[in-house]
């Protein structure tokens, strides 16, 4: 017996491997969101030290503007100069350069809109990595869309199931 779409055989396998498709690109989406969880609770471990901000602007990198900022604080007693704003590096609604410094908006995992503003010459609270003291951020928060992510993936996995289910209503592949 010849395979193709014109017989019930060809039509199985088909909407088997469209169903093996779409469930592993839900997989995917379902991994990217669990990974940023996982970022979210290994920020939430680190240790809080006083630090100053030296610098805050605006990066324009082509059409993106990114935070530029630097800033030191000491950790085991050792000073340390850091440059990340978020562990994640955005993305960001909105950086914005204001005569006081920078301005941040940015959306949560959880969908919560907010918005950061750094001013040079200012203390702030830095964040470290206590295993890594050099490692650090002024912003425990991951911005990013976690929630699409997660209903990207199940969406994917049940419409790659229900293709799988289909393709067993034409008979053993």
């Amino acid at each position: 017996m010849r395979i193709s779409l014109h017989n019930q055989k060809g039509i199985a396998i088909s909407l088997f491997i469209i169903g093996l498709a779409l469930a592993s690109v839900g997989i995917c989406f379902l991994n990217i969101g669990n990974q940023a969880a996982g970022i979210t609770d290994f920020v939430k471990t680190w240790t809080e030290a006083p630090g100053t901000l030296i610098t805050a602007a605006v990066e324009k990198k082509g059409e993106a503007a990114l935070p530029h900022v630097e800033y030191r604080y000491t950790a085991s007693g050792k000073e340390y100069t850091g440059h990340k704003v978020f562990l994640s590096g955005g993305p960001y609604d909105r950086v914005l350069e204001t005569p006081q410094g920078l301005e941040i908006d940015y959306t949560e995992q959880n969908g919560d809109s907010h918005s950061v503003t750094y001013a040079p010459n200012t203390s702030v609270p830095v964040y470290y990595n206590p295993r890594v003291p050099a490692e650090s951020v002024l912003n425990r928060a991951v911005p990013g869309p976690r929630k699409r992510f997660t209903l990207l993936g199940v969406l994917g996995i049940l419409l790659g199931m229900f293709f799988i289910v289909r393709s067993l209503a034409y008979g053993p592949i």
